[in-house]
């Protein structure tokens, strides 16, 4: 009988892992466009109101955390897919 090793390309985890990491690549750059419009809209806001609205500083945070569990995940930092996988980081 011969036994050859399963090559490593053959291994079904990495093809679900390397889907879900071309998902959330797609998600880094919808939250990376909706990031630079929020940031439109808070220099928009300054410049009427003088101050930075609150709410949006506190979504923008939340949004980076989630772009930053995004990156820790794509970079094999962890296994563990963000949201919708998991809960939104929460500023």
């Amino acid at each position: 009988m011969h036994d050859d090793p399963v090559p490593a390309t053959y291994h079904p985890s990495i093809w679900r892992r390397s889907l879900w990491m071309l998902v959330m690549a797609l998600a880094w750059q919808v939250a990376s466009t909706v990031m630079f419009v929020m940031a439109v809209l808070q220099c928009l806001l300054i410049l009427l109101n003088r101050e930075p609205n609150p709410r949006l500083k506190a979504w923008g945070r939340s949004l980076g955390l989630y772009q930053s569990s995004i990156s820790l995940y794509l970079s094999f930092n962890t296994e563990e897919i963000p949201f919708p996988f998991s809960d939104w980081p929460t500023a």
